[in-house]
């Protein structure tokens, strides 16, 4: 029922960008592939702006992955199973890919910088990969390690990252409570 709440001037800026994104991805046969990052601190909506922008796309085929969906398996059935979602989407003639909290999809641990290794080239071959010609992706991925994302030079594959701003005054904060 409440959706995105939009708080104030600091989600100004996010709500533009989304609209965007719509607008290029829904109207245009030119934008055949689009990745954008929604970068935030924990706890800050990203998945749940992630799903938004996904169903605001109007797009036939939709597919979240998280770190929930790979729990226990190993780092051959994880790769594989990505390539599944890419191959699927890829049949779509319109498609929305979500890849929620990027740095656990690769077994990201901060201690000793460790990562799948096998899982991040799958990631990079994924986001550079362009769809059929008549076919249109967007993939949104999320993450609250921006620099993380930048180590392992993923950015370098992203089209637009959005910040998810915190709720910083007692009037968002009122916005929020209110809906």
């Amino acid at each position: 029922e409440h959706g995105i709440i939009d708080f104030g001037s600091s989600w100004t800026p996010v709500r533009s960008i989304i609209s965007e994104i719509v607008c290029q991805m829904g109207g245009s046969s030119l934008v055949r592939r689009l990745i954008v990052l929604i970068d935030g601190q924990s706890g800050s909506g990203k998945s749940s702006l992630a799903a938004h922008l996904a169903l605001m796309t109007g797009a036939p085929f939709l597919k979240m992955v998280s770190p929930n969906d790979l729990v226990g398996y190993n780092e051959t059935y994880k790769v594989n199973y990505m390539w599944k979602v890419f191959d699927d989407a890829l049949k779509s003639p319109y498609s929305v890919v979500v890849l929620d909290d990027l740095e656990l999809l690769m077994d990201y641990s901060p201690v000793g910088q460790r990562y799948s290794t096998a899982m991040l080239q799958a990631l990079r071959i994924f986001l550079r990969k362009q769809p059929p010609v008549g076919h249109r992706l967007l993939v949104i991925g999320t993450t609250s390690q921006y620099e993380v994302m930048e180590s392992m030079q993923l950015t370098s594959a992203i089209d637009n990252c959005i910040q998810i701003p915190l709720i910083s005054d007692k009037d968002a904060v009122g916005a929020v409570v209110r809906n």
